[in-house]
């Protein structure tokens, strides 16, 4: 049954607190420069772009910071106590900004004494580049990135995040893969699905994801250092040792003879896992026929192939569109120019026409004493599901109407949250109470007690009333 529901959490407090330590740790070495992936931040209203720096260590690794002046753009004001030596993160308004050294490439760039510490004990390194403080993008909440695998490995990719495997931590699919990165995905699959796998216990031990599958016999047969980059037909070894301790039977596809035109190309080694993976239907050929054993995958491609022999072989349901029963708007009475919606049990029809449109469900949360609306819907049609397209939804306002009769508008944003849930829908999150206090009227904190209910705007002039 899909209906409206209501959960709580407990609050917090909103603030950035840095805590004094006793050590200086280096790190990396240098400013790159600015990032050039659109990066996004809410502002409590929209989705604002937000100066990312590319940071790179004498190692070639690189890592995202942001600079922590650079919220005073977003509503907050930073309170510097230097006797406790910390940074407070308080509500502003736009008018406060904090003026700053301008950063340029080339700085000098150290992970500092200092500490950050925002909504849970968890501390979050600060680093340092000319007196100006610094945290990792992926710590900063309320960021939102502008990344997608391409079309045809999105409905993969989707597959694997859904089942909680899927790892990317560089925030780009077509970025070539190492062994190091691909190991955390490995892990998660073995994890939860071989027995003899246990992940905990090698982290007890202080051994990474490459050590653990290493040593699980995930590279057996082969030699390959954390940093290595992988090949296709490195892939297909990867996946037959992962198939081998899974105990799958893939003798139906051994013995078939493989046609694509450069089988030579194949190490002898590899040539038995390759054509197993190509009669499989795992890797595929280009329009010249050719299997291009040697190429290095990306991110995206290696997930691919992944969740392609997990669904081949039966250890992962493929994803499907929805082809269940769904609602008509005309089940609904119409009162005031919306559909009041007091529940449903099955999708609800909100188009049959370009964009076509489901209602999944709805759901309003309350984490952290901030009011989310999770609306679970169909993307853009136009090229299919897994199109370009999806990223943008069809339900872009809600209203969310108070018991004192005020109403306030909150829109998505240009950069909207979503999260793939299978089944051919996804869930699109809205902050009814964003974390800006006070900044413009549709930042203002709300109660769940206080709301009456909720119109969700559709395509087409459609309305949907939710009584609370």
């Amino acid at each position: 049954m899909m209906k409206l529901k209501k959960i709580t959490a407990k609050g917090v407090v909103l603030a950035i607190t840095c805590v004094c330590l006793s050590f200086g740790i280096g790190y990396g070495d240098t400013i790159k420069g600015t990032s050039n992936t659109p990066n996004y931040y809410f502002d409590g209203n929209d989705f604002e772009p937000i100066t990312v720096y590319e940071v790179v260590d004498v190692d070639g690794n690189s890592k995202d910071l942001v600079l922590l002046r650079d919220l005073t753009r977003f509503g907050y004001a930073l309170n510097w106590d230097g006797t406790s030596r910390t940074i407070d993160i308080t509500h502003s308004t736009k008018e406060q900004i904090a003026q700053t050294t301008v950063i340029k490439k080339g700085m000098t760039v150290k992970l500092s004494d200092i500490k950050t510490n925002f909504y849970t004990d968890e501390s979050i390194d600060t680093y340092i580049a000319n007196g100006l403080s610094f945290i990792a993008l992926e710590r900063l909440p309320y960021a939102y990135y502008d990344y997608l695998p391409d079309s045809w490995a999105r409905p993969y990719i989707f597959s694997l995040n859904a089942k909680g495997y899927f790892y990317n931590d560089h925030k780009s699919f077509g970025e070539i893969v190492t062994a190091e990165q691909l190991s955390t995905t490995i892990a998660n699959i073995l994890n939860d699905k071989f027995v003899s796998f246990k992940r905990a216990a090698y982290i007890k031990l202080g051994q990474s994801d490459f050590e653990g599958v290493r040593d699980a016999g995930v590279f057996n047969g082969f030699s390959i250092s954390s940093g290595a980059s992988i090949t296709r037909e490195t892939m297909t070894r990867i996946g037959k040792n992962m198939l081998d301790m899974l105990q799958v039977d893939y003798t139906m596809y051994g013995d078939v003879t493989s046609g694509y035109a450069d089988r030579e190309n194949v190490s002898e080694a590899a040539l038995n896992s390759v054509d197993l993976f190509y009669n499989a239907g795992i890797l595929t050929v280009n329009t010249d026929g050719n299997l291009m054993p040697k190429n290095k995958v990306s991110a995206q491609e290696a997930g691919v192939i992944l969740s392609k022999m997990l669904e081949k072989f039966g250890q992962m349901d493929a994803i499907v569109p929805y082809t269940g029963e769904r609602a008509d708007l005309s089940t609904f009475k119409l009162v005031d120019g919306a559909y009041d919606i007091t529940g449903f049990t099955k999708p609800i029809i909100l188009s049959d026409e370009e964009p076509k449109l489901t209602l999944y469900g709805v759901s309003l949360r309350s984490i952290k004493d901030v009011l989310t609306l999770e609306i679970d819907q169909d993307y853009a049609s136009m090229g299919g599901i897994y199109a370009k397209q999806t990223l943008y939804p069809q339900i872009t306002q809600v209203d969310i109407i108070l018991k004192s009769g005020e109403t306030i508008q909150k829109q998505m944003g240009k950069m909207p949250n979503f999260n793939y849930i299978g089944s051919g829908n996804y869930r699109t999150v809205i902050q009814v109470a964003p974390p800006v206090q006070g900044m413009n009227e549709s930042s203002k904190y709300i109660q769940l007690n206080e709301i009456d209910s909720i119109i969700i705007h559709a395509p087409n002039d459609i309305a949907l009333r939710f009584k609370m």
